[in-house]
Formats: structure tokens, C-alpha cells, sequence
């Protein structure tokens, strides 16, 4: 324990002699804890086990809260299933002050009946949150059986500590929705609950044929990977749009400033690039005197998914914000939104 957060040292015993290691985990991690001004320890007895505690302080994300987001996306009862009852209390505490209500179950038979049973009472669950690994019952029974009894448009999401690709098949057959990863974060919650809903939406737009949004419309993309503007180029096609794409920020600069009025119907600005970062760009191609310059669309495209990340885009003068690896149906919702505000 003296020696634990010490470069190249590790317990000598028959069984470590075994494993491979060089005995660097532990300093690198504490390394990385005191750059970040923290501390950490360790409590252990041989045999039994031990506790490491990592202390940091961390400041809170200011986060305007929407009242509205859980009545928007349909959802007023939600459904809580998990062996352990802390898990359950501590997701109630989370969606404290939502108007959600919530209610829970510790074993996947509770569930089955308080489902069926809120369906009698004129007022079933909205969403369903359901652990993985039970004793008696799994997750995937539970699921199977609670989808026989509420409608499929409700969501059943998976909450699990595991790696749920080696049953993602199995539960998807099942009527699982989702996946959500504990710890349970409602952030990562609200962004799941808004995929599957927008997932719903697509699913039907494709069912009423409708054409989409991206057809027949000219990008300007900024992409300094040459690999993802050719994905980004094959994806747009095959929704019948086309892109022209410029290896960095000054470069989309000078194609949209030296284009015809209307050439573009919107730009697609990646955030991180030599030369010139989006966020020049942005604010360059605002500036500029060109006729559009300030009603095109502008969509960032990142992988810095954060609310200061996006924040950070529209105050550079974008319109919207669209994660990576870019999905067609945010970045097609994205448009739509700028068109109506246009």
C-alpha cells in the first residue's frame, strides 16, 4: 500500500507473476487525479479486498432545464424495474421536480402486474425502465412479457452496468427500445428518451413515403477528414442531395464567399480544423459580404456533444448542432428546424 501509486511497482506473489503488467496503472491514474487537483486513497485487507476514493472537485453544468420536455415527448408514468432498490430511489430522486410519476418494482413478476394493472386503472406507464440482470426473472423475460401487455409505441429501455451488445439482438426480439448505461445520469436519459422518439417520427415518415428534407439540396461541408467527407458524401447521396466539401475552415470560407446567391442551400461546419476552426469560419462567412451570409443555415458537426459545445456554436453564429458520427434523421430534424425559422 506505501508503494501502490508508485511507477513500475506491483505486488510479487504467485499469482500476479502470472499476469502481465508493468505496474504503471495506478501512477498514471493518480497522476491524472492530481492534474485535476483531487485525491485519492486506498483502504485494503489481504484477502478481503480494497476501496479506492477519488475526490474532485468538479462545477456543476448550468443547464437551462425544459419544463416541457416530458409532456412534449409523451411521457407523464414511468416505470422503474431493478433487483436493487438504492438504483430505484436514486433514479426517483433524479426525476424529482419533472412531474413524471414514477413508481418502481424489484423483481420482473412486481412489474408484470403493476403494468397490467395500471392499464386497468386507465392510466399505463409511458415509459419503462428495465434492469438486465434479475434473479429469478431476467430482463428479457420481463420485457417480453410486459410488451405482450402494453402498446408498442412505449418505450421499454434497457438500464444496465453491462456490455449489452452480446444480447442487443436478443432484446431488440424481445421489445426492448433502448439502452441507457448506469450510473443513471438524466441527462443521458432525456437524450436516449429524444432519439427513440425522433426515431418514431422517421419511422413514420417513411411509412406515409414522405420525401425527405435533404433531397435535392446543395451542401457546403467543412471537413478536414478525408475519410469522414467521403461517408458524409455517401450518406447525402443516397438521400438524392449533393456536397461539395472543403478540407478546412478557410477553405469552406472562400467556396461559400466566391458561390452564387442560393448556390448553397446550407453549410455543414465541422468544429476542430487546421487553418481555420468552425467557429472562425462561422463567424467569417456571417461577416462577409456575400447576399446570404447571414440567413444560410450553418450546422456544426462534432463529436463535443456537451451544452457548452453546443452554446459555444451558437453564439459563433450557427444555427444548430448536430452530433458525430452524423446521423441523417438529427441532421434532417436540425434543417427543419432552421427552415422554420427562416
Amino acid at each position: 500500500m506505501k508503494v501502490i501509486f508508485d511507477p513500475f511497482t506491483r505486488e510479487e506473489k504467485e499469482v500476479t507473476s502470472l499476469a502481465q503488467g508493468t505496474g504503471l496503472g495506478m501512477a498514471i491514474t493518480k497522476n491524472l487525479v492530481d492534474l485535476m487537483g483531487g485525491t485519492i486513497s486506498v483502504k485494503s485487507k489481504q484477502g478481503r479486498g480494497s476501496t479506492f476514493t477519488v475526490g474532485l472537485e468538479l462545477r456543476l453544468q448550468e443547464v437551462e432545464v425544459d419544463q416541457e420536455f416530458w409532456t412534449n415527448h409523451g411521457i407523464t408514468h414511468a416505470l422503474i424495474v431493478d433487483d436493487e432498490v438504492e438504483v430505484c430511489t436514486n433514479i426517483i430522486g433524479a426525476m424529482a421536480g419533472t412531474g413524471v410519476s414514477m413508481q418502481f418494482a424489484v423483481d420482473g413478476h412486481t412489474a408484470v402486474i403493476m403494468t397490467e394493472k395500471a392499464l386497468r386503472n386507465g392510466h399505463g406507464f409511458d415509459i419503462v425502465l428495465l434492469d438486465w440482470k434479475m434473479p429469478d426473472m431476467d430482463g428479457i423475460e420481463t420485457a417480453r412479457r410486459i410488451r405482450r401487455v402494453i402498446p408498442e409505441d412505449v418505450p421499454i429501455m434497457f438500464l444496465t452496468a453491462y456490455d449489452w451488445s452480446e444480447i442487443e439482438e436478443e432484446a431488440l426480439a424481445a421489445g426492448i427500445t433502448g439502452f441507457l448505461p448506469k450510473p443513471f445520469f438524466l441527462t443521458n436519459f432525456m437524450q436516449t428518451v429524444e432519439k427513440i422518439v425522433d426515431s418514431s417520427v422517421e419511422k413514420e415518415d417513411r411509412d406515409k413515403k414522405e420525401s425527405s428534407v435533404l433531397q435535392g439540396k446543395k451542401f457546403l461541408a467543412a471537413e478536414d477528414n478525408e475519410l469522414n467527407g467521403e461517408i458524409l458524401e455517401e450518406l447525402l447521396e443516397m438521400k438524392e442531395a449533393n456536397v461539395v466539401l472543403a478540407e478546412n475552415g478557410r477553405r469552406a470560407v472562400e467556396l461559400f464567399t466566391e458561390s452564387k446567391p442560393g448556390e448553397f442551400d446550407a453549410i455543414l461546419m465541422d468544429v476542430q480544423m487546421p487553418v481555420m476552426n468552425g467557429y472562425e469560419a462561422t463567424r467569417a462567412i456571417r461577416s462577409s459580404s456575400h447576399p446570404n451570409a447571414k440567413t444560410i443555415p450553418i450546422i456544426a458537426m462534432t463529436a463535443n456533444a456537451f451544452a457548452e459545445d453546443v452554446k459555444d456554436a451558437l453564439d459563433s453564429g450557427m444555427n444548430a448542432h448536430v452530433a458525430k458520427p452524423v446521423d441523417l434523421g438529427q441532421l434532417e430534424k436540425a434543417l427543419k428546424e432552421c427552415e422554420k425559422d427562416t
